[in-house]
């Protein structure tokens, strides 16, 4: 699961950082839907 935190806001960021935010405080866990 850490690791999952640090590679979403890592892959999304790269995306749209707006996105990392938005998405990141929803669920983190996120990263593997995309």
């Amino acid at each position: 699961m850490v690791m999952n935190s640090i590679i979403l806001p890592v892959r999304v960021k790269h995306w749209h950082m707006s996105t990392y935010i938005s998405i990141e405080p929803v669920h983190p866990t996120s990263g593997r839907v995309y």
